[in-house]
């Protein structure tokens, strides 16, 4: 079994590749298989034999499970019931999407306020549909609530290639030189610069590795930045 994980790319030299890479597998031993998991319908249609599985959202259940712990964080849902009934409702608009969860989650968790996550529920944002690179609306809802200093600490970042591994330090002196950190009294820059990154982790933008060595971005929000 070889598996190709989350394959976006179908322009004309992907295609082209995809006879050369197939050609020795040709010769496998029986029941070998190789399977492809992608968010592209073309790309599922691309020299497959067996009919693509479309993988639904969680179901409602684990779903709110997974995104009261994202929204709510050490508080107790049962403790705010109005912010309860607000986030079911955002939960209900998000369709299963683990990484809406996350983020939007970590928005909400930034301000256990009624009237912002009422604002956050309410937005035009949601009656907006994905963009062709499949970017879920619902995610810029994060990013237009991330201040001004972040923002551009989070674009800047889109200019390197996805997956692309961003070391903490390395990528502070990368900003320092750009003039993206603002002082701050009683602290380095460096040390400001330290809370950008954990900020951007915080609110779902980052993802830290398994050792905590390096972040990524999740390929969806490389495409958002």
């Amino acid at each position: 079994l070889i598996v190709l994980d989350d394959v976006w790319s179908v322009d004309t030299h992907g295609l082209d590749e995809w006879p050369k890479l197939c050609a020795p597998l040709r010769f496998g031993a029986q029941g070998s298989m190789v399977m492809v998991t992608t968010r592209d319908l073309r790309i599922a249609s691309i020299g497959g034999t067996m009919k693509e599985i479309l993988l639904d959202g969680l179901e409602d259940d684990d779903y709110w499970e997974l995104f009261k712990k994202c929204a709510f964080g050490s508080l107790n849902p049962e403790e705010h019931p109005e912010l309860e009934a607000i986030g079911r409702k955002i939960a209900g608009k998000l369709k299963g999407s683990p990484l809406a969860a996350k983020t939007i989650g970590s928005l909400l968790r930034s301000n256990a306020n009624k009237g912002y996550w009422r604002t956050t529920m309410e937005s035009e944002v949601w009656e907006l549909p994905q963009d062709e690179n499949g970017v879920l609306s619902v995610l810029r809802l994060s990013y237009r609530y991330l201040p001004g200093h972040l923002k551009q600490c989070f674009t800047f970042c889109s200019l390197f290639p996805k997956a692309h591994e961003f070391y903490q330090d390395q990528l502070i002196q990368i900003w320092m030189a750009e003039g993206y950190i603002t002082p701050e009294e009683n602290k380095t820059v460096e040390d400001v610069g330290r809370s950008y990154v954990c900020e951007l982790v915080n609110r779902s933008f980052f993802q830290a590795s398994a050792d905590g060595d390096y972040y990524v971005m999740h390929d969806i929000v490389h495409d958002l930045a």
